[in-house]
């Protein structure tokens, strides 16, 4: 069980080129970037509790479920994340492991800021699975080989329509 959490305020001036056709905001003819005057103010908070047990099967098997809740003040979302292990030991010292989870992480800041991007995204989402097999070299040591699968989806990303910004619109995946 577990808990973390904080608090945040972020206050900046300065300037950024103006977004123009299709993002450019260089003009070739005389060598300018057109600028804005910006201001943000940005309150955001962000909490998390977790749960998980083990819990023993038996023969060498365990299970591992858990949950975490976040809510994530920039975007103004709680989010229920559930996650899993299994574990087989196979012999003394060599552990067989497969998991599954679901993560988030919130926007940056230029992304979400009012004057600098879209105030209305969400967070980035993914699922990530592993399975690994992890042997005892010592009793300090062990090695693991780990293949894993990680699919991305609701990333935030510069969106085809410049009045917009960044879109939620982004996929990806990564093994």
């Amino acid at each position: 069980i577990g808990v973390e959490g904080e608090a945040a305020g972020l206050s900046a001036e300065g300037f950024l080129p103006k977004r123009g056709l299709g993002g450019a905001a260089f003009r070739p003819s005389t060598a300018t970037i057109e600028t804005q005057s910006v201001r943000v103010e940005l309150r955001s908070g962000y909490g998390a509790a977790y749960v998980e047990d083990r819990v023993d099967l038996g023969r060498g098997f365990a299970v591992v479920p858990g949950v975490r809740a976040e809510r994530v003040g920039l975007t103004g979302e709680t989010l229920a994340l559930p996650r899993a292990q299994a574990a087989w030991r196979v012999r003394e010292g060599t552990e067989l492991r497969a998991g599954w989870g679901l993560y988030a992480q919130a926007p940056q800041v230029q992304e979400i800021a009012p004057d600098t991007g879209n105030p209305v995204l969400t967070t980035n989402r993914a699922a990530h699975y592993a399975l690994s097999l992890a042997q005892a070299i010592s009793r300090t040591a062990d090695a693991e080989v780990q293949a894993y699968d990680r699919e991305y989806h609701n990333l935030v990303v510069r969106s085809t329509d410049p009045a917009v910004g960044y879109d939620n619109s982004g996929t990806g995946r990564a093994r």
